[in-house]
């Protein structure tokens, strides 16, 4: 409990404390994105190009990926009628 919690650290913490210490576990928890995120962004940067495709390659992986989308938009709506079927 919070009384429990207060007696394991020695007392009650001025609000000004409070602020503080998390105004430093923001700043922690931000410089460690920062350093996650630096050291991907790094390993994008290091990863070898995409293979660039033909045109008529390319206009087939357009067709491919709307085909793919299309499928998921319709069984989407076969789900979302489903339950609005099953909620009737």
């Amino acid at each position: 409990t919070a009384h429990e919690e207060m007696e394991a650290r020695g007392g009650w913490d001025h609000p000004d404390v409070i602020k503080e210490r998390k105004k430093k576990e923001r700043a922690a928890a931000k410089a460690a994105k920062a350093a996650k995120s630096g050291a991907a962004s790094a390993a994008k940067k290091a990863a070898p190009a995409k293979k660039q495709l033909s045109p008529e390659e390319a206009e087939k992986a357009k067709a491919e990926r709307l085909a793919k989308r299309e499928a998921a938009l319709a069984r989407k709506r076969a789900r979302e009628a489903q339950k609005k079927q099953d909620d009737e």
